[in-house]
């Protein structure tokens, strides 16, 4: 299969979003390549400017879009040591990637005019976008670029490590040299690595100061951050695109009581309620407000159960946890969520959705058998059970999905205490210090389809997340290396499906439950906004309107 071909099918519909482009070994062999691939965009600056005129003639200009936020926020403008959901998308307004994702899966330039893949010379050539700079006036050029890829590399994550060195071409070109391929490469260096902030600004004042004072080139600028109160953003005057922004400004109010988040949206205080749970979700139902949920082939959320498979207690026995995954009726849990959520659930037993390339149909995910659970207690060696602790976070329906797994442990003899931790605690657990615990912690990721793109800052030795709660086998290294690798469409899909089942099935490292689609709440007046229509994160603020 020509590599052309191939990246169309990888990319359709798999929204590759949190990508490791480089995880492999270096010793991984390479073969020769098909052809190089050259991508160019026809969604350019010209195409948004004469929307923004179309919709000067209709007076939609005006306003601070006011959004509702559960979660609180720890970090804001350093980027590279890894964001929340809720963070990156709160960044996303006035910090812009290289590429973004269309609707199909395709990455598409926007900060960058066109990219060229060569596997056969390890390369990809960048070329950036002229006359563009960043909200303290510094130019947005190949040298701040190379930066933001080296500090993303110096912060210790692994998506650039099979990078070789950065040639600087002119001041927007940039051509990446790598030791080995990747067919990750170019979701790595221009959606993952790709969100850009000022050099110039971090150079002189320093990466806390930009954690605080986020500084990119998009159509908001920042404002203000009173923590756990509001972050405050205001339209970007000179932005790069001629019309564009249509709002005043955009302000994030967090507001962590639900009952109070539901009434400052039913009395108008704020216009968009983001991630409301099942109970949420029905208030608001009852009350006249429709959710507005798309149907997500990928980039919704993957929501699981992880293991501290590296504890010395029982979750560092693969029987032990086998014994969880059974004892729990996982489809019973989706269906209670399904009849309550405003949101497009599907029930799948791995990471991604079921009917993707990815997906492996013979995997089975330990369903529901309490009876298999009692056996799998014997042979890890608790017949009669052990103590274990679920940690779970303040969002969504956590507490009643966990107080529910809970009630089907006990019917088998694990009696699992129930902890709520804030997001500074997740971090920490999932984060390359993170330290062993005796239970699970139910959380959410991006609902990869290419499942190197979150396997691989996991499951490889010099992972980013969740790396010491995951053991690290030779079999699952090997098969990530593989995936990242090779290339050619068939050995993706093969190795990938190969290594769902092992991770899953032979080593029970995580118990996937559903994906969700995110939803949201406006009044009906918020038009071009793309929340979740794409991911989690991605949304075009620059052309958001409210209407009259």
């Amino acid at each position: 299969m020509k590599v052309k071909k191939w990246v169309a099918l990888l990319l359709a519909g798999t929204m590759a979003l949190s990508a490791a482009g480089c995880g492999g070994t270096k010793d991984t062999a390479s073969s020769s390549a098909d052809e190089s691939r050259v991508t160019e965009t026809a969604a350019n600056a010209g195409e948004n400017s004469q929307a923004a005129e179309t919709n000067a003639e209709n007076s939609n200009y005006g306003g601070t879009l006011k959004i509702g936020l559960q979660n609180a926020i720890v970090h804001l403008g350093y980027v590279h040591t890894g964001l929340g959901t809720s963070e990156a998308m709160i960044l996303d307004t006035c910090c812009e990637h290289l590429c973004r994702y269309a609707e199909d899966g395709t990455l598409t330039p926007w900060l960058c005019t066109a990219y060229e893949e060569d596997p056969d010379n390890l390369t990809l050539t960048v070329h950036l976008r002229e006359g563009i700079k960043f909200h303290d006036g510094s130019d947005f050029n190949a040298e701040a670029v190379v930066w933001n890829w080296q500090e993303w590399t110096n912060a210790g994550n692994i998506e650039l490590n099979c990078v070789d060195n950065y040639e600087i071409i002119d001041d927007h070109t940039v051509v990446v040299h790598l030791s080995e391929w990747s067919n990750n490469i170019a979701t790595s260096c221009l959606y993952t690595a790709g969100i850009m902030v000022s050099a110039e600004y971090a150079k002189a004042n320093g990466t806390d100061a930009l954690d605080k004072n986020p500084v990119g080139t998009g159509a908001f600028k920042f404002e203000e951050w009173v923590v756990d109160e509001k972050i405050v953003f205001k339209a970007n005057e000179d932005y790069w695109i001629e019309g564009l922004p249509y709002l005043d400004g955009i302000e994030f109010a967090i507001i962590p009581d639900e009952a109070a988040q539901i009434s400052a949206f039913q009395t108008g205080e704020i216009d968009v309620l983001l991630n409301c749970n099942s109970d949420a979700s029905r208030t608001l139902k009852e009350a006249g407000f429709t959710p507005e949920a798309k149907s997500l082939i990928s980039g919704g959320m993957s929501f699981m159960f992880w293991f501290s498979c590296q504890d010395d207690g029982p979750m560092g026995n693969v029987d032990a946890r086998r014994a969880v995954c059974s004892a729990i009726d996982k489809d019973a849990i989706v269906n209670y969520i399904k009849e309550n959520s405003g949101a497009v659930i599907e029930r799948t037993a791995q990471w991604g959705p079921n009917d993707v390339w990815s997906a492996n149909p013979d995997l089975k995910g330990y369903p529901y058998d309490p009876e298999a659970a009692r056996e799998y207690l014997k042979a890890a060696g608790y017949p009669d059970g052990f103590d274990m602790i679920i940690y779970y976070g303040n969002g969504g329906d956590d507490e009643e999905i966990c107080s529910l797994a809970q009630s089907y442990l006990a019917e088998v003899g694990i009696n699992a205490k129930l902890e709520l931790i804030d997001s500074t605690i997740t971090n920490e657990l999932s984060g390359i210090n993170g330290e062993s615990f005796n239970g699970m912690i139910f959380s959410a990721g991006r609902a990869e389809v290419d499942l190197t793109t979150y396997y691989n800052r996991t499951f490889l030795p010099d992972g980013v997340r969740w790396v010491n709660q995951v053991t690290h086998e030779e079999d699952i290294v090997e098969l990530i290396n593989l995936a990242t690798t090779c290339k050619t469409f068939e050995e993706k899909e093969k190795y990938c499906q190969e290594l769902s089942k092992t991770v899953i099935d032979d080593y029970c490292e995580l118990m996937p439950l559903y994906i969700s689609s995110d939803t949201i709440f406006t009044h009906g007046n918020l038009v071009d906004h793309g929340i979740y229509q794409i991911n989690a994160i991605i949304w075009t603020p620059e052309s958001a309107y409210l209407t009259r």
